[in-house]
């Protein structure tokens, strides 16, 4: 975390002051011009003596029953939480609970700036930003990879996925620093050579090679690797003109920054966000062409969502119906009783997960658009969700709206903001003799 002084330094500030002698309705013009709620005050020595505030002068104006221009800025001063300029962000956040400003000074008490809980905000929404910009690269990322292997009714392995995602977690780019150790390590041993077939099998060891991998579970890197493969980027090369080395390059830019973030090697600079924007307008500008690509005929998509009106409407009927129900049993639930009614999951999103679970077990995968989710949910859906792919991520930890479909036995596969739809991929196992259609 950074210290308070690298936060506002780069303003270059000049902090607004008044003296204790000032009238008070004088600082009142000057908050109310500048749309400031303090001021810190200054002695004649130009030293820190306290703080005004809108509020303290309204209830010394009370207290005195006088107008403002009857008092002093001594008669309305309250005492100020200071901090050096090496002060920590966290211990500054604590003091802006009391106070929404926090005075920066010097060894001899001079007033040197002003961070206000307005700048926490930003601070932290300038953080929050590049965090999602990461996700939304990494969620885009992943679809892209799934788009290159046919899916496989759940339950029935997909080998060539599965081969795929074991090579990029036992890449060669970490075989080679292993090797390099372990020659090391026989060099102090004087004269050893290495047996390549067993630091192979040492290797698959260290990676957990033999044991089943996630495609979820895969880092940034790995997925980076993944993607990129030789044996599959001719598939890509139809629609992306670029090498891949070029594509690497960007791409793991955005790994350093997103490992910067996570371990706080401190802030993003403006230019390293621009990178992150640069990496996240390009892949979004080729995700139309590479859905065309690899993805179902517009027919065949708008085939399967002229199919859903009847079921949708029934869900939300049927919905609807188990909301008015639920409520009318809130007044059997006794004071005291751990028993809870989630009103809002009931009323927001049953319908959605009513809806995904009667799709019939032989569709695999199912295309719905924005309006539709919006019907079912009976309201409009956040503008992130319009904006951002991470929005409809797999992510259960952090997205209550993804747990719900989960819940329902399904997750999203391919996300398409440009013509506002999503595809839901089921991840139930099927019954015993089900033939999965590929819709």
């Amino acid at each position: 975390m950074s210290t308070i002084w690298k936060l506002i330094d780069d303003k270059k500030p000049h902090p607004l002051c008044v003296y204790r002698t000032d009238k008070a309705d004088k600082a009142m013009e000057l908050m109310a011009k500048h749309e400031y709620s303090h001021l810190p005050v200054l002695d004649k020595d130009n030293k820190l003596s306290g703080m005004v505030t809108t509020l303290s002068i309204w209830k010394s104006t009370k207290k005195f029953q006088t107008s403002p221009d009857k008092l002093t800025v001594l008669d309305c001063m309250v005492k100020p939480i200071t901090y050096s300029k090496d002060t920590e962000m966290f211990e500054v956040l604590e003091g802006l609970q009391e106070h929404a400003i926090a005075i920066i000074v010097d060894k001899d008490e001079q007033v040197i700036g002003i961070f206000t809980d307005y700048d926490a905000a930003v601070y932290f929404r300038s953080r929050a930003e590049n965090i999602m910009l990461v996700a939304e690269i990494e969620v885009t990322l992943r679809g892209f990879i799934r788009l290159a292997f046919p899916n496989n009714p759940p339950g029935v392995p997909n080998d060539i996925f599965e081969k795929a995602v074991s090579s990029a977690r036992n890449s060669s780019r970490y075989e080679e620093p292993f090797k390099k150790a372990l020659v090391h390590y026989l060099d102090l041993k004087k004269g050893d050579t290495l047996d390549m077939p067993r630091m192979r099998e040492a290797f698959a060891v260290l990676q957990g090679q033999n044991e089943q991998v996630s495609f979820d579970r895969l880092t940034l890197q790995e997925c980076i690797d993944m993607w990129l493969a030789s044996e599959r980027w001719e598939r890509y090369a139809k629609v992306i003109q670029l090498e891949p080395v070029s594509i690497r390059k960007i791409l793991e830019d955005v790994r350093d920054i997103r490992n910067k973030i996570a371990h706080f090697r401190g802030d993003i600079s403006p230019s390293e966000t621009e990178a992150l924007i640069f990496c996240r307008n390009w892949m979004s500008a080729h995700h139309p062409d590479l859905l065309d690509e690899f993805g179902e005929t517009e027919a065949a998509i708008q085939i399967q969502i002229e199919s859903q009106k009847d079921p949708i409407k029934s869900a939300v009927d049927d919905a609807d119906t188990g909301a008015a129900h639920e409520l009318e049993t809130v007044t059997t639930i006794e004071e005291g009783s751990n028993e809870r009614l989630d009103v809002e999951r009931v009323s927001k999103y049953s319908a959605l997960k009513r809806w995904l679970s009667g799709v019939p077990l032989t569709t695999f995968t199912t295309w719905i658009n924005f309006d539709k989710v919006e019907y079912l949910i009976g309201e409009p859906l956040p503008p992130s969700a319009f904006s951002y792919r991470s929005w409809w991520a797999n992510a259960s930890e952090s997205h209550s709206q993804s747990r719900l479909w989960q819940d329902a036995g399904w997750e999203t596969d391919i996300v398409d903001l440009e013509k506002k739809r999503v595809r839901f991929r089921r991840i139930d196992e099927l019954p015993e003799d089900t033939d999965a259609s590929y819709l």
